[in-house]
């Protein structure tokens, strides 16, 4: 079974526990986060917290009441599975169906990835977009890289972004030639002009990805390195248009420049996203600035992130940091992450989080 197909599997079995749960089926569950992760998956009505009170409390309660069915969604990880054997055992034994083919379900599906109740609304956002077309709910899986001060800052205020070590720049290398596409913003190309290419480490042309070039105005130069015939490259641009905007569209074309229009006043990066997923290109790499960084974590578009933490402080209000933009405006309203490995790297830290919302 193809990822597509996997995808299609959990999105029904999330219907399917909308539907029991609406038709009046409890749902068991471990706790308060357990049902907000439920209801953000639009999934409402009675949940019961089996943390809470003994097992055989909740069959007898639930048997009084006549209450027929089921639906287990406890933890997945071991200690929720030998939870669930408990609770089939004490619910079974009180003619009480449970119904835990749909929990089966959500973890075969999932290949594994998915270890608690919590995270099913991250598994199912991070990779999907809630629509009626399945075909524009696919996103790719964007790994947001960056090497940083101390003090989160991507540059002095003189521009000087000597951050990186040099084997840090080879993982970094290493890292573009696993994934499909590399992602920018304008801001990168003009400050840098890069040419976004595996370079630090060896390599044959295939293994570049495809250069993607976020720029709302489409202010890039036409000499810009991105756009030699190293790789493969895409602008993305927004659809007003004028007369100069077409010509200069028309010029990257003929360049063989790939150029996606979407958005009004700036790129819509999800609809973005769902198109590059389209092109093929499942796994990206963001190496942009702050403002494209927040753009992407706005939108929920990061599904992992990996940090090159220097043991330098810049300071200065005016220097880039790893995330700039509007910001967000309460701590509930920012990305949440999770730890999943770090490791010392010459002189520095490698931190690697996977977001979980």
């Amino acid at each position: 079974m193809d990822k597509k197909e996997s995808l299609r599997k959990i999105v029904e079995t999330i219907d399917n526990i909308k539907e029991l749960a609406e038709y009046g089926i409890p749902v068991l569950i471990e706790g308060k986060k357990d049902a907000e992760s439920l209801k953000n998956l639009g999934i409402s009505g009675r949940f019961i917290f089996v943390s809470r009170t003994p097992i055989f409390q909740i069959a007898d309660t639930l048997k009084k009441e006549g209450i027929l069915e089921v639906i287990l969604l406890t933890d997945f990880d071991k200690a929720g599975k030998k939870y669930a054997r408990e609770i089939l055992s004490e619910f079974q034994n009180r003619g009480i169906k449970v119904n835990n083919i749909l929990r089966n379900e959500l973890l075969k599906y999932s290949r594994g990835d998915l270890k608690d109740i919590e995270s099913i609304y991250a598994y199912i956002s991070r990779r999907v977009d809630i629509m009626p077309n399945f075909d524009d709910m696919l996103l790719p899986h964007v790994i947001s890289n960056v090497g940083m001060t101390l003090d989160g800052k991507l540059a002095t205020v003189s521009n000087d972004s000597r951050i990186s070590s040099e084997n840090d720049l080879k993982r970094v290398h290493e890292l573009r030639k696993e994934v499909d596409g590399i992602l920018v913003g304008i801001g990168t190309i003009l400050k840098d002009d890069p040419r976004l290419t595996v370079h630090k480490v060896p390599a044959v042309p295939k293994e570049n990805p495809i250069r993607i070039v976020v720029d709302s105005s489409l202010r890039i130069p036409m000499t810009a390195r991105v756009l030699n015939s190293d790789a493969k490259t895409i602008i993305a641009t927004t659809k007003p248009s004028s007369n100069e905007k077409d010509e200069k569209i028309r010029k990257l074309i003929s360049m063989g420049v790939t150029v996606i229009q979407t958005g009004a006043k700036k790129v819509n990066l999800k609809d973005l996203m769902n198109e590059l997923y389209k092109q093929g290109i499942k796994k990206i790499l963001l190496e942009g600035g702050g403002t494209l960084n927040f753009g992407m974590f706005k939108e929920n578009l990061i599904s992992e992130i990996r940090v090159y933490v220097a043991p330098k402080i810049f300071g200065g209000s005016n220097a880039p940091t790893y995330v700039d933009g509007e910001g967000f405006k309460t701590v509930e309203d920012s990305p949440k992450l999770e730890l999943k490995n770090h490791y010392i790297l010459d002189d520095g830290i490698i931190l690697e989080y996977i977001v979980i919302k």
